[in-house]
């Protein structure tokens, strides 16, 4: 062994000679190596490390609460996918979720009173609040794609109108709401599994299907990578684009009417700022700001590990700032990682 300047050489058995910049390169290929996944096993070591250090984390009442409040953020997150890989990004899936939310507790309310019974109550609520998600999701996905206004401005608009109708329909929470709907949203099936979390899994499986073995999947894909060659193809981008962020309002909705079931009443507040969560989730399980990047088997494990140092902060005493504080240094090392990742794409092209 010889040091050399900054460089440590050691010799190998074949003669060669292996420096500290090489190994530092070789870790920094680890991601790399690992493929869009690698997400996963941060998620896992992540669990192994509260495990230790936070008494109670791996508990079945941890595990209901945990499941059950990474449900809104993995929703939100795979919607915020789909956009990003099209080289976007929707502001506005928290307003969508809490205006879904107050416009299906509202109808609900008034469907109660009339006397309608819950089955019919429940149903009418659920479409008014996918069809607010669907309706947003076309003035944003309009905007961008026909208006041609930047995605982030866009859908920073959508984001204070959505918002400021929530409080129109009401100021206040409204909780006459019926009670099967809260049971429906607060259910533990075999001891163990929440109701919520077993619709989202199926959720989770439809949108794999459709983003990673679908023409659709693909298309959005091509989009991302190259709009231009995209366009050259023959792929109506107005019309993908559009799809793409109807499909971000819908998940927001679904969120918006899962955490109606859960509390059994819809707040105006209710999704205030967890579009940076979603985005932060969706970055930190590799989308791409780029374009091009992204699955969702990696936009869950990210909102996983967003809800992961919320129930851990909670278990050690850890005031909750610090988990916007953790989440924030999270965020900047997936971008950090993201934008290395396309310089070294770009330097490969050249």
């Amino acid at each position: 062994m010889q040091e050399n300047g900054a460089n440590l050489k050691v010799d190998r058995a074949d003669g060669s000679r292996l420096t500290q910049a090489s190994v530092g390169a070789r870790l920094r290929a680890i991601p790399g190596r690992l493929g869009d996944y690698w997400i996963v096993g941060i998620l896992a070591l992540m669990i192994v490390f509260f495990s230790i250090v936070a008494p109670g984390f791996l508990t079945l009442r941890s595990w209901i609460s945990t499941s059950l409040y990474a449900v809104q953020f993995i929703l939100l997150a795979m919607g915020e996918t789909f956009v990003i890989i099209t080289g976007g990004v929707d502001l506005s899936v928290g307003s969508t979720m809490g205006l879904s939310g107050m416009v299906s507790g509202y109808l609900m309310r008034q469907l109660m009173l009339a006397g309608c019974s819950d089955a019919v109550t429940i149903a009418v609520g659920l479409v008014m609040a996918l069809t607010t998600g669907l309706l947003v999701g076309l003035a944003n996905g309009y905007t961008v794609a026909h208006l041609n206004i930047l995605p982030m401005i866009a859908t920073l608009g959508t984001l204070s109108i959505g918002r400021g109708l929530a409080f129109i329909v009401s100021d206040v929470s409204i909780a006459k709401i019926p009670d099967a709907l809260g049971d429906f949203g607060n259910g533990i099936l075999f001891g163990f599994m929440p109701v919520l979390v077993l619709v989202t899994i199926v959720i989770t499986l439809v949108l794999y299907f459709i983003l990673h073995k679908t023409r659709f999947g693909r298309h959005v894909y091509a989009l991302g990578s190259n709009r231009e060659a995209a366009r050259r193809a023959g792929l109506s981008i107005e019309a993908y684009l559009i799809k793409v962020y109807m499909l971000s309002g819908l998940l927001a909705a679904i969120a918006g009417f899962f955490t109606l079931s859960r509390f059994t009443a819809a707040s105006p507040l209710a999704g205030n700022q967890l579009e940076l969560n979603a985005i932060a989730s969706a970055i930190i399980g590799g989308a791409s700001l780029f374009g091009g990047r992204g699955t969702i088997v990696g936009s869950v494990a990210g909102a996983l590990i967003v809800s992961i140092l919320v129930t851990a902060f909670v278990l050690l005493n850890i005031e909750p700032y610090w988990q916007m504080v953790a989440t924030g240094l999270v965020l900047v090392a997936a971008v950090y990682v993201d934008q290395q990742r396309y310089r070294k794409v770009r330097l490969g092209d050249r």
